[in-house]
């Protein structure tokens, strides 16, 4: 199987917990996020094992991708996995770590499927402007709350 990774840093100057905060309300993405939607099925809460729809524009095309949440640990980890199996999955996520007070933030997503060798030479630029530009996003967000 052939798999490819993004992969994108940003260090936050506030902490852990207010980072996790605004991914986690995922009614309020719409007043930081530039570029993603996620949306729990039935508005259910955001955890483990629950489904969502995942809503972006990718090429300027929009897409919605209903998505499985895999982790949902406050202050630590949110990651969501979706696509067809076999043809283009990826597996989307933000893991925070604490540097004295503020949040380094790694911010990426896994890909695998048959797909991906004739589309990673599309993808990779745009997913590193894409993830890059919610990672300035949200950082102008809580720094702006600061």
């Amino acid at each position: 199987m052939f798999t490819q990774h993004a992969r994108t840093r940003i260090v936050i100057a506030a902490p852990p917990t207010a980072v996790w905060e605004a991914l986690s309300d995922v009614r309020n993405h719409g007043r930081w996020n530039p570029a993603v939607r996620l949306s729990p099925w039935r508005g259910e809460p955001l955890r483990a094992g629950r489904r969502a729809w995942l809503s972006l524009k990718l090429f300027k095309v929009p897409l919605i991708v209903p998505v499985l949440v895999e982790v949902a640990e406050p202050d630590r980890e949110l990651r969501w996995a979706g696509g067809p199996w076999g043809l283009l999955r990826g597996r989307h996520y933000f893991e925070l770590r604490e540097l004295d007070g503020a949040t380094e933030l790694i911010h990426g997503e896994r890909f695998e499927g048959l797909l991906l060798p004739l589309l990673w030479p599309l993808l990779a630029g745009e997913l590193d402007r894409l993830y890059r530009s919610i990672n300035e996003a949200l950082a102008a967000h809580l720094e702006s709350e600061q």
